[in-house]
Parts: C-alpha cells; sequence; structure tokens
C-alpha cells in the first residue's frame, strides 16, 4: 500500500509568521505549520493582533493559487480552518485512488494509528423527509433550523449500519434538538439527503463529508459505537472524511464535541444509531 501524505497540527517550537512571498510552492507544508503554531501562541495576545496573524495566513493561502493544484489549495485551507476553531489534533492524510477498494482492515493499516477498524468512520447527512419544506441548500447558515432540525450530520464507524429510526428517535427524545417540545412520530423520518443537496450544504461530494467547515451549521449525532471503541481501546483519536473523497481527517473525539459543539446552530449529541452488533 502507498504511503500516507501527511498535514498534520503538530506544533513546531520556534515558527516565524513569514510574508507570503516567502513561501515557495515546494516548501509550502512545512511554512503552513509554523504559521499555524504561530497562530495558536498568538491566541493569547489582543483581538487585533488576532486578526493580524489571520490577514498573513489568508495572504499565504493566496499566494500558493498559481502554484499548486486545486486539491492542495483546499487541503490548506481545510487546514486552517481547523487551526482558526482550535481543533488542534486535526492530522490530514492523503490516501490513494483504491482506498475504498481495502477491507477496513487494510484501510486501518494505511493510516497507522487507528487501532481498531471501529475508529474509522463516515459522516452523512440526513434530512427530514416529514418537513414541510424540500431538502434544498437555501437555508442561510445564521438562520435557525424548524425543530425538529431539517438537516442532521451523522457520523459513525464504517463496520456499523445506520438505524434511521433510531436516528428519530433520538432526535425526538432531545429537548435541544426538538426547542423543548412535543414532537410526534409522524413528524420525523430521517434518510439520506440527496446528493445535490448535501454538496450545497456541505460543500463537500459523497465520501468527503467532514464536520469541518460545514457551510450550514446543523447537529450532529455521533454513534455510541465510536464512543465505545474510544473507551475501550483507550485512544481517543479517530478518523473521518476530510473534505476531498482522498483525504482523512483524524482527530480527537472529546475535541470535536466541545469544538464543533460551539458552533452556532450546531450541538453535538453520542447517541445509539446504529443496528445491534451481530455476535
Amino acid at each position: 500500500m502507498a504511503a500516507a501524505e501527511e498535514h498534520s497540527m503538530q506544533p513546531s517550537e520556534h515558527a516565524p509568521v513569514p510574508s507570503a512571498s516567502a513561501i515557495p510552492a515546494t516548501h509550502h507544508r512545512a511554512a503552513l505549520q509554523d504559521r499555524l503554531e504561530a497562530l495558536r501562541r498568538r491566541c493569547a495576545l489582543s483581538e487585533a493582533a488576532h486578526h493580524r496573524v489571520r490577514q498573513v495566513l489568508q495572504a499565504s493561502c493566496t499566494a500558493l493559487d498559481d502554484t499548486s493544484s486545486p486539491a492542495d489549495r483546499h487541503t490548506v485551507h481545510l487546514v486552517l480552518e481547523a487551526a482558526r476553531i482550535g481543533l488542534r489534533s486535526a492530522k490530514f492524510t492523503r490516501c490513494p485512488p483504491d482506498y475504498y477498494a481495502w477491507t477496513l482492515e487494510q484501510r486501518r493499516a494505511f493510516l497507522g494509528d487507528a487501532p481498531t477498524v471501529d475508529h474509522l468512520c463516515k459522516s452523512i447527512v440526513l434530512w427530514n423527509t416529514r418537513a414541510e419544506r424540500p431538502a434544498a441548500a437555501t437555508d442561510d447558515a445564521s438562520s435557525a433550523q424548524p425543530s425538529p432540525p431539517l438537516y442532521i450530520c451523522v457520523v459513525l464507524p464504517y463496520a456499523h449500519r445506520l438505524h434511521a429510526e433510531k436516528v428519530a428517535a433520538v432526535v425526538r427524545a432531545t429537548p435541544q434538538l426538538t426547542n423543548g417540545q412535543h414532537v410526534p412520530r409522524k413528524d420525523v423520518k430521517y434518510q439520506l439527503a440527496p446528493a445535490e443537496a448535501c454538496e450545497q450544504l456541505t460543500g463537500y461530494t459523497y465520501n468527503a463529508v467532514t464536520p469541518l467547515g460545514m457551510r450550514i451549521a446543523m447537529p450532529i449525532l455521533v454513534s455510541d459505537a465510536l464512543l465505545r471503541a474510544v473507551q475501550s481501546s483507550g485512544v481517543s483519536t479517530f478518523w473521518m472524511g476530510g473534505g476531498q473523497v482522498d483525504l482523512k481527517l483524524r482527530a480527537c473525539l472529546w475535541e470535536c464535541i466541545e469544538v464543533f459543539g460551539h458552533r452556532p446552530g450546531c450541538s453535538v449529541h453520542v447517541a445509539d444509531i446504529t443496528y445491534p452488533e451481530r455476535g
């Protein structure tokens, strides 16, 4: 299997913030890591200083526009978004073209630091087919979703099968997702969102969906199967889609719950949303 190409958020000790012109295309990954650490160090400074660092980071991305591929530029923006929201555990790995033809065990071995196949997850956008309006991405990111939510994102291990009725039950039983109102069972039925609507909502295509940088904020349901894998193994990091079909994102579960849950319009809930495991 091919070696992984990584874009890590691991810090460097003493990292200046050079100008955009100081970033040759062949060295942009190392320079980017320096900038991310510089951003973290400056987060404790004034808002004006923080704003200036963000300007430099944006200029760095602009400088890459004519010297790197669209995929590389997109990766840079995803790494910057992870730094912006404080997802410090984030690590991106590029996968080979035949990745999805591999078994889950082969994928786990390639990624290298997943102790079980249940640490390999996918993100899926669902829509409530019983809602009064269709699943079209017309909502503004700042507008509140209806009760129950029209769209939700579910994160679950590839090795487990989503149980749509359990998803509906969790939504109906969670006051934060219903504005504390009673929601009749007949008003909630979630299914996979159409591909076009999913891309408009998230900015990502099938097999690339990730909670990171979604265009539209929405609640996130995390399968308790992932929680069990994390607790039994003692390893809190897991892998999920990274915004591109061949890009995977590793992050800490606890950090994801905290960081993604702070976005307006988004809340994160761990729940039983899959079919029982076969004994």
